[in-house]
């Protein structure tokens, strides 16, 4: 089976055991030639919204430490490093943990 597309989220219950009223992105692809049209900013705000009506009170992600684009991205839709650090030895690289508290009624 083949899937195309040219965005997709994925969210779930946060899976770390500090952070078990949070909600998480797991992952977040938008085709590089559909990118920097507001798409991000759209999905962000989707799986934010989904979190807010199941109750949780904060959105958490992980992001690779090197991956500039993507935590500036984070950082502009509200997202800060809470400090928590995650070696990944299989592809040697180092995740960060980003967060956000939800507004029970967003601005």
């Amino acid at each position: 089976m083949r899937i195309e597309t040219e965005r997709l989220v994925l969210v779930h219950p946060c899976r770390n055991e500090d952070r078990r009223n949070s909600f998480e992105l797991w992952g977040i692809y938008i085709e590089p030639l559909m990118q920097d049209r507001g798409i991000g900013k759209q999905l962000m705000g989707y799986c934010e919204e989904i979190a807010r009506e199941r109750g949780y009170s904060e959105n958490v992600l992980w992001v690779l430490r090197e991956n500039g684009k993507s935590r500036r991205f984070y950082e502009k839709q509200g997202y800060v490093p809470d400090g928590s650090e995650i070696y990944m030895e299989k592809i040697d690289a180092v995740e960060i943990r980003y967060g956000k508290p939800l507004l029970l009624f967003p601005i």
